[in-house]
């Protein structure tokens, strides 16, 4: 599965990722809520029409994250708060704001957002998943956009 972190495969085209027989590529929710942002994706209609890809997207959560960039993470019982790398602003990444990004994307496949837990350091695991992914499903679920977003599957990235 191609990675399109921030809404393209670098060197290929969608097109040629058709030819490819491509059925599905891994979008990453933190960078594209960073840039181009969701208020561009909304404008857009998603990222299917942001990159003229008719096929399936999964995204993750934002939460790898946690490691990658864990020097410009404050990891807290709500979330995580980002210091972005680029341009030092901060984004706060809940598990509802993580589904709220990931239906802006257009996202096939939602992935609930998961704590990396101690592999890096202790203070990842001190947040359970069960917390995080109980928000994820309550604001997928409870969500005004559920009916029309029956149809994608929202799963468990990490246990």
């Amino acid at each position: 599965m191609p990675v399109g972190t921030k809404g393209t495969i670098k060197g290929l085209t969608s097109k040629q990722m058709e030819s490819l027989d491509c059925k599905i590529l891994l979008a990453n929710t933190y960078h594209l809520g960073a840039q181009p942002g969701p208020a561009v994706l909304d404008k857009v209609g998603g990222l299917h029409k942001f990159m003229n890809w008719k096929r399936n997207i999964l995204t993750d959560s934002g939460g790898f994250q946690m490691v990658s960039l864990f020097d410009l993470a404050e990891i807290t019982e709500k979330g995580v708060k980002f210091r972005n790398p680029d341009d030092g602003s901060m984004m706060m990444l809940t598990p509802e704001k993580s589904v709220e990004l990931q239906n802006k994307i257009g996202a096939d496949i939602l992935m609930a957002l998961d704590d990396v837990n101690s592999s890096v350091d202790d203070v990842c695991s001190q947040f359970s998943l069960s917390s995080f992914f109980s928000f994820c499903l309550s604001h997928y679920f409870f969500s005004p956009i559920f009916y029309a977003l029956s149809n994608r599957l929202l799963i468990i990235h990490r246990i």
